[in-house]
Parts: C-alpha cells; sequence; structure tokens
C-alpha cells in the first residue's frame, strides 16, 4: 500500500470518526466474541496486549473489562479515532495510546 494510500484511509476514517459507531453494530459485535474468546484463552495474569487498528475503542472497551490486569499499546492509523478510543475507554491505568501505521509499526 502506498503512503498515499494509506494516507487517503486514515483522512475517510479519521472523517468518519464522528457518526462511526452509531453504523457500527455488527463490528461491536464481532468485538465482544473476540474480547470473550481472548479473556477465555491461557494469558498470563498481566498479558501484553497490542491492540492494531483500535477505531473508536469497542474492542479495547470490552476487553479492558475482563483483563483489568493487562498492559496495553493501542494503535489506530488515524489520529481522530485514537483519540475517541482514549476518551471512551477506561482501560487500566498506564495504556500507551499512539497513531502508528500497522504496516511499519
Amino acid at each position: 500500500m502506498t503512503l498515499a494510500h494509506k494516507s487517503r484511509v486514515a483522512r475517510s476514517f479519521a472523517a468518519a470518526s464522528p457518526t462511526y459507531e452509531a453504523a457500527a453494530g455488527f463490528q461491536r459485535l464481532v468485538a465482544d466474541r473476540l474480547a470473550e474468546k481472548i479473556a477465555g484463552a491461557a494469558l498470563p495474569r498481566r498479558p501484553r496486549i497490542l491492540e492494531i487498528g483500535c477505531g473508536t475503542g469497542f474492542l479495547t472497551r470490552s476487553l479492558s473489562d475482563r483483563l483489568p490486569d493487562a498492559r496495553w499499546l493501542i494503535t489506530d492509523i488515524a489520529p481522530p479515532l485514537v483519540a475517541r478510543c482514549r476518551d471512551a475507554s477506561t482501560p487500566p491505568p498506564g495504556p500507551a495510546f499512539s497513531v502508528r501505521d500497522a504496516a511499519t509499526p
């Protein structure tokens, strides 16, 4: 994916961020089911979680309720989505939120 294409993707998601959650019922369902599976796995007491593409925070919120002792790095390519996720989430103390491109972590 070219830098120009990545920039368009980031801008597109950023532009949709204010209304994303209202239209993302399926994504919320998938995030809840994925969080349930992750939390049910054999994990260390303080797992390290790297979330790539946090969006508005469906998975972040669902998983933080299930894994309160986890250490987090929560990322997205679109700065407004990182901000919305951070503002809407209450992960345990110390999560790191970062604007990052998953292709070049």
